[in-house]
């Protein structure tokens, strides 16, 4: 978990990943509804 944070932190794209990593763990998230 840390170095899942770590990488979505230092890598440039943070909010990306973020916003993949919570749609897939809630579709209902906005950036998981707009990734369809």
């Amino acid at each position: 978990m840390s170095i899942q944070q770590k990488t979505t932190i230092a890598n440039p794209g943070g909010p990306i990943t973020f916003g993949e990593f919570e749609a897939n763990r809630a579709p209902q998230g906005r950036d998981g509804r707009r990734a369809g």
